[in-house]
């Protein structure tokens, strides 16, 4: 017997309250099925069931994905936050399975949409982002526009997409450089954290930035936020590949993270170190005694960048305890960088 509207209700019910309790024994291909019900409540408990496999099993739900975009603007609004969520589960996967719709999810990135809309629609665009961020460059303005909201969960990922544009299309983002550095004024750690990473592979490119900003990534660089810390870190870094950066300001906030009780806050410090090494030698072996005593660091990555300045700006002093870092250290990469070190210091 074919199914009746009311079968079709009762049927999509069990549907989203089975997916609700065991998403992952709930085949995808039923719930898909009732897209088509010209009835609005069907439709929505298909939708919801839908979503809630996709983020048990994404990649069982692919070949839903457009027709659950396409029905945007003709649902409610939780219905369509459902079909976002379930997007960004997939893209979290398998982005070019979300790739080719990815206009009507831009459409809904706009001042006026709820909060919980503009979270699941700027999550969609920063998985895809990840891997095709060719896709996402018209979302760039209204990327931008979002970044004013209040909720820091749709600011985290604006400025996740924003970053991963930014690696490979730089010129797109570097417009938004003010709107990025009003950004590490926000009090979200997370917040802070993906804007010095986004405005890192912008100066990775580019010689720009304000002296303001330079003055906020040095003060941010003793921020109780480790992965701030650690963010600034790499932001000096960046600072560092233009000739005009202020190298002995940026090299002594450098050096005092050398003390830094977490590794990763280290570790881009003593890489950032190496590129004032490369740039200005002579600054770097003034403070050898300082970069050699992070040869016995406990963690192999900085010893093989504190292994790199050295080498890098040739300090003839640190030949004996690069020998022995050569022979002993118990890390391949570290005696390796040492070897290379030692053939420049000679």
């Amino acid at each position: 017997m074919p199914f009746t509207e009311d079968s079709r209700g009762k049927r999509a019910r069990e549907l989203r309250d089975r997916a609700r309790e065991a998403p992952t024994n709930v085949d995808p291909v039923e719930p898909l099925s009732l897209l088509e019900s010209p009835q609005p409540s069907v439709r929505r408990d298909a939708i919801e069931a839908l979503r809630e496999i996709a983020e048990a099993k994404p990649k069982s739900t692919t070949d839903a994905i457009p027709r659950l975009i396409a029905l945007l603007g003709t649902t409610d609004q939780q219905a369509e936050v459902h079909i976002l969520e379930a997007a960004a589960a997939v893209a979290s996967v398998d982005p070019e399975a979300v790739a080719p719709s990815i206009m009507p999810i831009i459409n809904r990135i706009e001042l006026r949409s709820s909060t919980h809309v503009l979270q699941a629609a700027t999550k969609v665009l920063a998985e895809v982002a990840t891997e095709y961020p060719e896709v996402t460059i018209d979302a760039v303005p209204r990327l931008a526009v979002a970044l004013d909201h209040p909720d820091p969960r749709v600011k985290r990922n604006v400025l996740a997409a924003l970053s991963k544009i930014a690696e490979t299309y730089p010129e797109e983002i570097r417009p938004l450089v003010d709107e990025l550095e009003r950004a590490l004024e926000e009090d979200d750690e997370r917040v802070i954290q993906a804007a010095l990473a986004t405005l890192g592979r912008l100066l990775s490119q580019y010689p720009m930035g304000s002296p303001h900003l330079l003055d906020m990534t040095l003060h941010l660089a003793e921020h109780d936020a480790v992965g701030v810390r650690a963010n600034a870190m790499g932001l000096l870094g960046d600072y560092l590949r233009h000739e005009e950066a202020e190298d002995t300001v940026i090299l002594g906030r450098l050096l005092d993270a050398l003390e830094d009780r977490t590794a990763m806050v280290r570790t881009n410090a003593m890489t950032a170190i190496g590129r004032i090494a490369v740039k200005t030698p002579d600054l770097v072996i003034e403070h050898a005694d300082t970069i050699e005593s992070c040869l016995d660091d406990v963690d192999p990555r900085v010893r093989e960048r504190a292994c790199f300045a050295l080498g890098a700006a040739q300090v003839h002093g640190a030949r004996g305890i690069l020998s022995s870092i050569a022979k002993d250290d118990p890390d391949e990469d570290v005696r390796q960088r040492a070897s290379w070190a030692l053939e420049r210091v000679h």
